[in-house]
């Protein structure tokens, strides 16, 4: 059971870095490019397992890479719930965090990291898997776009900042496509302009 489990998680856990990587680097690759990655990635990783139970299905799973964090799994309730970390193998910082029930579906935050360690990017899942709700910051702290979902589709009020703090943007949206009155605004905060959309164009 302990060998079986071990090589279900390296393989489920291996194309979890490929894709997991590429979207914290906001690249977006094709499905065989991330096998291809995936490819490279198992012969440079070295595992450690630290199990819960007699039966090796809750524990922690962690790979190195040059001897620094390359990532993290908990697992638990027999492989149905894990929580994954992925670490910058150059600087072991770590890049992003997800919480995924059976290596399929992502729930709860899904939080991206700047190389420094700051917070980037906060996305929340629903317990169906759904985008609920994204936020995203600058190196500072400091917030820059916030954004309302709904059945994982962008609902709600849209908010984007300057790096300084000031409005940048605003206005909401339904079913992904803004609808009614946005405003836009200069670095130091003053209107610039106020434009009506429906179904995602201007109309005003």
């Amino acid at each position: 059971m302990k060998v079986k489990t071990a090589y279900l998680l390296r393989i489920a856990f291996l194309f979890l870095i490929g894709c997991q990587v590429a979207q914290a680097q906001d690249e977006e690759k094709s499905l065989s490019k991330v096998d291809a990655d995936v490819a490279k990635v198992k012969l440079n990783l070295t595992y450690e397992y630290q199990f819960m139970n007699k039966d090796s299905s809750e524990g922690i799973e962690k790979s190195f890479k040059n001897g620094k964090p390359h990532t993290e799994i908990y697992f638990k309730d027999r492989g149905q719930f894990q929580y994954v970390k992925v670490y910058n193998p150059k600087t072991g910082n770590l890049l992003k965090a997800d919480t995924i029930l059976n290596f399929k579906k992502r729930v709860g935050s899904s939080i991206t990291y700047f190389p420094s360690g700051a917070v980037k990017e906060i996305e929340h899942r629903d317990t169906s898997g759904q985008v609920d709700g994204y936020r995203g910051f600058f190196e500072n702290g400091s917030k820059r776009i916030s954004i309302g979902y709904k059945d994982g589709k962008r609902n709600g009020m849209f908010t984007e900042y300057n790096a300084n703090g000031t409005l940048k943007e605003t206005g909401p949206y339904v079913n992904d496509q803004r609808e009614g009155t946005f405003k836009f605004y200069d670095v130091r905060g003053a209107l610039l302009a106020t434009k009506k959309f429906k179904q995602g164009k201007i109309v005003k």
